[in-house]
């Protein structure tokens, strides 16, 4: 449930990257012998309008789901009944729950989220099951099997939990894709910075890049940084997202830095939009798509779902390219 869209506006952006023709067609199967591994935190989003199902890995895991790429939930509920209805309603979306586990001793996580306007800040209770993710040979033996595994810096917040990320990270076999959240007070550097050699993807926001670049001594223009980050810890893909002002990719192979402007809508509830957003950019990357196209993509799906309640609102396909066919 936590988001990095939109937040602030950046005046003189610039654009190098013309909004691209995407068609954005549910695949009704998944192709996928093994699905994508999603790992670290799922709680409840306790928002003014009621419980929303939450927490990057799994918002991801859904998307990737409705999307036709099959992905798995990898975290740990309470033995309680919040824990047995996160289960519940991720069977019900398809999303693969064999790796989702059971602590006996700790509650299913559950975060308090205050709007203002259509920007969530977050409470985010402590300690909770996902802070407990164990490294079973289930888990590490799906890792090496993933076409990708996605993981995140909150869950690292715990000992526990990011000694197990760290142990899918070194099983894995296919890409490894990296979503920074850096959420004070749970802002660990060294945990952080050792997440990112030989990272396929990693995702940061425009706020987060500029503090992460001090602490390898990188320049601070977003370029720059994105480019220090990729030579030194050998990632392919930088992807830095803008809020409402879209994203950018520098790509390593190539020295190539794409932009998109993102699209202009009305932002209702921003929780999950940078999710889908990584969902829709991952699952174009995964099955071939030009950088640039699932680029494109991943900023329409992010901007529909900034317009509906929740993180993981039905994908409206039509009004998704609608968006990126510019009509």
């Amino acid at each position: 449930g936590v988001s990095d869209f939109p937040r602030k506006t950046h005046a003189g952006s610039k654009s190098t990257l013309r909004p691209q023709r995407v068609t954005i067609v549910r695949a009704e199967t998944a192709k996928e012998m093994h699905p994508v591994i999603c790992i670290g935190e799922v709680l409840w989003d306790g928002l003014p309008l009621g419980l929303f199902l939450g927490g990057a890995p799994v918002n991801v895991a859904q998307h990737m789901n409705a999307l036709g790429t099959l992905a798995a939930c990898v975290s740990c509920v309470g033995d309680d009944t919040l824990g047995e209805e996160i289960r519940r309603r991720l069977d019900s979306k398809g999303v693969d729950t064999s790796l989702l586990q059971v602590d006996s001793s700790l509650p299913t996580g559950f975060v308090r989220v205050t709007m203002n306007g259509s920007i969530p800040s977050y409470d985010i209770v402590q300690p909770s099951a996902w802070d407990a993710i164990q490294p079973d040979a289930a888990l590490l033996a799906s890792a090496a099997l993933a076409p990708a595994v996605i993981f995140g810096s909150l869950a690292q917040r715990n000992e526990v939990s990011r000694k197990t990320i760290q142990a899918v990270k070194a099983a894995a076999k296919g890409k490894q894709i990296f979503d920074v959240n850096l959420r004070a007070p749970f802002i660990d550097k060294e945990a952080i910075l050792a997440c990112m050699p030989g990272l396929y993807l990693v995702k940061v926001n425009d706020e987060e890049l500029e503090l992460m670049a001090e602490w390898i001594g990188a320049p601070k223009d977003e370029k720059s940084a994105a480019e220090a980050f990729a030579k030194k810890y050998d990632i392919e893909i930088v992807c830095v997202t803008r809020g409402a002002k879209g994203a950018a990719l520098y790509i390593a192979k190539t020295g190539e830095w794409l932009e998109h402007p993102g699209f202009g809508v009305t932002a209702l509830d921003t929780v999950g939009a940078g999710d889908s957003f990584l969902a829709r950019l991952v699952q174009g990357l995964l099955t071939g798509e030009a950088p640039a196209t699932a680029l494109a993509g991943g900023n329409a799906v992010g901007a529909f779902v900034a317009t509906q309640n929740g993180a993981t609102p039905t994908i409206d396909f039509d009004y998704v390219n609608a968006l990126t066919n510019g009509k």
